[in-house]
């Protein structure tokens, strides 16, 4: 090959490489569009999905991202402590805690022991968000979830026509 031939051909390759890099520029920016869109749009269904004075029994320990006015309140809980929906909205929901364990520490067994349970009645106010990943935690709610969506899509759809 001579000089020219291979300079004609390192511009042709160069404009193709041009030209796919603005495709898949195009494309990631349409993906992430269709993510944003999937994310809002699976939180709507979840907020939806949540019913009020629905009593969820935690099945493993988690940690909310919540405000609560009462000092003495904990936004962890653990494996066996119940709640409650109390409101629902877009951004946020309130639960309140109806079980709660008391606990203390156990220097024998070398671990903390439940000592009993009391209904505290704190008003927790959770990003829908950490609730949401809290839920889907869960392989039963997670579920739960899915079963939901899919049927109210195939009853949507059977309006539809």
């Amino acid at each position: 090959m001579t000089i020219t031939e291979l300079k004609s051909k390192i511009d042709e390759k160069s404009k193709l490489s041009t030209l796919l890099h603005n495709q898949l520029n195009n494309l990631h920016q349409e993906l992430t569009q269709l993510k944003n869109e999937f994310n809002q749009l699976e939180m709507e269904e979840f907020v939806n999905y949540l019913q009020i004075d629905e009593v969820i029994e935690l099945d493993t320990y988690y940690s909310f991202r919540g405000y609560c006015k009462d000092p003495k309140s904990t936004n962890s809980l653990q494996s066996g402590e119940k709640i409650k929906i109390i409101k629902k909205n877009k951004k946020s929901i309130v639960i309140e805690v109806v079980k709660k364990f008391n606990r203390r520490w156990d220097d024998v067994q070398k671990k903390s022991v439940v000592i009993g349970d009391t209904n505290p009645g704190w008003n927790i106010r959770v990003d829908l968000d950490s609730f949401f990943h809290f839920y889907l935690r869960s392989e039963t709610m997670k579920y739960a979830f899915e079963s939901y969506v899919k049927r109210k899509h195939a009853l949507d759809s059977l309006f539809d026509e």
